[in-house]
């Protein structure tokens, strides 16, 4: 196993209450992530530790991390471009880890692609509002963001020296 962490989306077309009509052709976009340890879904706090591929043992209290620059592909290779797509996915509020693109133009989608933390334009820009408002995912020490939090704790496995 190449990493213990696994992100997964998923995307499915449904129907709900948009704000306002959308455009002919268009409708929404739901998007859910899964954080998964190997192939478990990832639980926080667990009283069982997970175990790395080399031995080691550990246990997860917290994991956030943002998404941005979210992008559609359609099966004809042109891409639908979510604007102002800022997500902070954060495993401890199962609705964070779930929402949905409004208005997106009718197709068949084969493809998602979004950056992983906050794009450069936006993280030097000072702490903004929404998604990226500030939290304890800003530094206070200088502007910039906090891409991805992993916060746990792993016992010793070599004695204290």
């Amino acid at each position: 196993m190449a990493g213990f962490f696994a992100w997964s989306a998923a995307l499915t077309s449904c129907e709900s209450k948009q704000d306002g009509p959308a455009p002919a052709g268009a409708g929404p976009v739901d998007i859910e992530f899964e954080n998964v340890v190997g192939s478990a879904p990832l639980q926080l706090n667990n009283s069982t530790p997970y175990t790395t591929p080399a031995g080691d043992q550990f246990t997860v209290a917290t994991l956030r991390y943002y998404i941005s620059n979210i992008k559609l592909k359609k099966a004809d290779g042109t891409e639908y471009v979510q604007p102002e797509s800022y997500y902070l996915i954060d495993q401890e509020r199962l609705a964070s880890q779930r929402f949905t693109i409004a208005n997106v133009p009718a197709g068949t989608y084969t493809g998602l692609t979004f950056t992983l933390g906050v794009d450069a334009a936006r993280n030097v820009a000072g702490a903004q509002t929404g998604a990226l408002a500030p939290s304890d995912m800003f530094w206070d020490w200088t502007s910039g963001y906090i891409f991805t939090k992993l916060e746990g704790r792993s016992p010793s496995r070599h004695p204290a020296r």
